[in-house]
Formats: C-alpha cells, structure tokens, sequence
C-alpha cells in the first residue's frame, strides 16, 4: 500500500500537467480574415456557403423529408418516420433535428458572410455580388425555416456561445427579415 501510494505521489508531482503538449496550432484551416482578404477567397466562401445548402441534411434529403408526407405521396414503415407520415413530426424525429441543424449552420455561414463583406471597402471586386449571395441564401433558408415550422429564432449575426438559446421571433418578423434579405440580394446581383 506503502508502495502505491509513493508511486501516486511521485507521478503526480513529477508530472503535474500536460497542457503544453495538448495546446493545438492548426495549419490546415484559414481564418476569416485569410478567406476574405482577396476575391478569391470570397468566391471560395460563397462556393461553400451554396455547398452547406446543398448538403445531403439540408436541401440533399431535409427538405424532402419534412416536406413529403404533406403531399400525401409519401408513406414509410420505418419506426423512425412513423411520425411524420402521421403529419405529427416532432422535435424528436432524426429528420427534424438533422434539418434544423443544417440550416442554421447554412445560416451560420451566411452570416459570417455578411458580416466580412460589408467591412470590404466599397471597391473590392465582387464585395455587391457575393453579398448579394449571402443575403439570397439566408433569405431562402428562413422561407423555408417559416414555411414549415412557423416563428423561428432570427439569427443575423454569426453565432457565439452567448447566444445560443435564443426565443423564436413571430412569422410577421420572420417574413421581414426574408422580404429585407431577398430585397438586398435583388440590388446587390
């Protein structure tokens, strides 16, 4: 017992941490700043951005998911959509959940967008169309977010950890950010 417990106490004092060799510095990924710092990087950004909503979660499989059992052309056995061809999806359901995560994240990524454009200076290369863009596909994001669930929570800036759970706006307001949104794209393309 002796024996184990001056092996604890050694270990523990010989090697108290081993933070410095956990801390990480990645090579393989670009900050914003990196990314929007040339046309290049902003046309790569906007690639990503149509890339997130075609995701198979998103616009590849969430869409027809949620949507499908509406049109009545649509039936399955499997327990995990007994709900939604029952017209009574709920939180709970796979589809709902992958949905709703997908788009936010595209939302996400339109916002981060947004938000590096508009610190361009007027005269960088594609700064309207790429903006117009980013402000298209949030915009068709939240028409579709609306169209099937209603009030949903506004997210116009990027997300950060303080603003993780935020309460769901109402349609109307919902429905003025999409008209704003598509407006802007309209002039911006």
């Amino acid at each position: 017992m002796n024996k184990l417990f001056a092996i604890i106490l050694v270990s523990v004092t010989l090697f108290p941490s081993c933070t410095d060799i956990l801390e990480e510095s990645p090579t393989t990924f670009y900050s914003e700043e990196e990314i929007y710092a040339s046309p290049e990087g902003v046309e790569t950004a906007i690639t990503g951005l149509y890339y997130s909503l075609g995701e198979f979660k998103a616009y590849g499989s969430g869409i027809p998911n949620l949507l499908l059992p509406h049109s009545g052309l649509f039936y399955s056995s499997q327990q995990a959509n007994v709900d939604m061809t029952s017209l009574n999806g709920t939180p709970s359901n796979q589809n709902v959940q992958d949905a709703w995560q997908a788009y936010y994240s595209t939302i996400n990524i339109a916002n981060v967008a947004i938000k590096n454009l508009e610190a361009k200076p007027e005269n960088f290369k594609n700064k309207a169309s790429s903006l117009g863009h980013a402000y298209f596909v949030r915009g068709k994001v939240y028409l579709d977010l609306v169209r099937a669930f209603g009030g949903v929570p506004l997210r116009t800036t990027p997300a950060n950890i303080d603003q993780l759970h935020i309460p769901r706006a109402s349609v109307k307001e919902v429905i003025d950010l999409i008209a704003n949104d598509l407006t802007k794209a309209k002039q911006l393309m």
